[in-house]
């Protein structure tokens, strides 16, 4: 695999800019996903590859996602709504038609990423995003190492940009994981209401740096971890994911009554800080 820079251009950001005033440093726009197309479309494969199923499959090995999730990923549930947003809709509808590996499938949903597509070391993702209603549903903004499939989880590192939990639309959470830290990671969490999660869009962010990595809300910085041992494992490319779970370890019991969700993002934007900051294509 040969890791390259894209060539160094313009990229105009039509709406909704990195909130300047807030943030100190020099920012230079280096990739950007709007998600425009027509209602119905897909994600754009030149930066979007989809992972379907439960987890089971021999490239995933990994039975409800490491975490007991109860969804079934499939492709075509993660569509552009025609006015510039992607969504990811979580449904019961159908979902007893495939095999999970508790029997029976109970809700599908869908999971995309940019591996071998587009990579980032260091800088600033950005993503504008509300979160999906109901109790259990768990949509999430992180990355992993693109070493995976050779070093394996935590091993590759793993930084959750913003995980929600629709049990508690006014909680956030911001973790990264490593070789020490394993599963409960080493993280922290922050109140956002007046709207909360999933009645508003709110931007969620990282700060990526040499030494440390800084979690943002709306601009507010709510968490720092520094570099200190060997859980620091992110001093090499990560791949972008975007997905929405049901239930499992950390999203919870699902509530019975409840049949679809959608968890809405607006765009994903990256930055170089002050120089800082490499986007790969492959």
């Amino acid at each position: 695999m040969t890791k390259s820079g894209f060539k160094n251009k313009v990229i105009k950001a039509p709406r909704k800019f990195i909130q300047t005033g807030v943030l100190t440093g020099k920012y230079e726009l280096l990739w950007q996903e709007e998600f425009t197309g027509s209602e119905g479309a897909n994600v754009d494969s030149t930066f979007w590859t989809p992972q379907e199923g439960d987890g089971t499959a021999p490239e995933f090995d990994n039975p409800g996602w490491g975490n007991e999730e109860r969804q079934y990923y499939l492709s075509d549930l993660a569509k552009l709504n025609g006015g510039g947003q992607l969504v990811i809709s979580a449904t019961k509808t159908n979902a007893a038609n495939y095999d999970c590996y508790y029997g029976d499938c109970h809700w599908l949903s869908s999971k995309i990423v940019t591996l071998d597509k587009v990579g980032f070391l260091h800088g600033r993702i950005e993503v504008r995003a509300k979160g999906a209603k109901g109790e259990g549903t768990w949509p999430a903004v992180w990355t992993l190492g693109a070493n995976i499939e050779e070093v394996r989880w935590p091993n590759c590192g793993e930084i959750d940009i913003m995980e929600l939990k629709g049990s508690w639309p006014g909680g956030l959470w911001g973790t990264a994981h490593g070789p020490f830290s394993g599963g409960a990671g080493r993280g922290g969490n922050w109140s956002v209401t007046n709207p909360s999660t999933t009645e508003d869009f709110h931007i969620y962010a990282i700060e990526w740096f040499d030494d440390h990595i800084d979690w943002y809300v709306d601009g507010k910085l709510y968490y720092t971890y520094e570099k200190t041992d060997g859980d620091w494992v992110f001093d090499s490319e990560q791949y972008l994911i975007l997905n929405l779970a049901m239930g499992g370890i950390w999203g919870g019991l699902i509530d019975f009554d409840l049949t679809d969700s959608q968890f809405t993002i607006d765009y994903a934007r990256y930055y170089s800080i002050d120089g800082l900051g490499e986007l790969i294509s492959h």
